[in-house]
């Protein structure tokens, strides 16, 4: 959801979303998806400074998730 606002322009709504999902219990595939996403978003508009922005956060929270050992249980 938060990719399609950050697309229709809705960038406070998008920011929002990703601030949400980052700090939830998202499962690590989606935040990949959304990386993705934002990839291919910036493949055809590569000056889009929100977009460039969400991705380097959303790369920060994944490079995160690498380093941090599994939870043991």
């Amino acid at each position: 959801m938060a990719f399609y606002k950050l697309i229709r322009g809705e960038t406070k709504e998008a920011w929002r979303l990703y601030d949400e999902g980052l700090q939830g219990e998202t499962p690590v595939y989606n935040v990949k998806d959304a990386q993705e996403d934002l990839v291919e978003w910036l493949e055809f508009f590569p000056d889009h400074q929100p977009a460039q922005a969400m991705l380097e956060k959303v790369t920060a929270y994944l490079e995160t998730q690498a380093s941090d050992p599994p939870a043991s249980g």
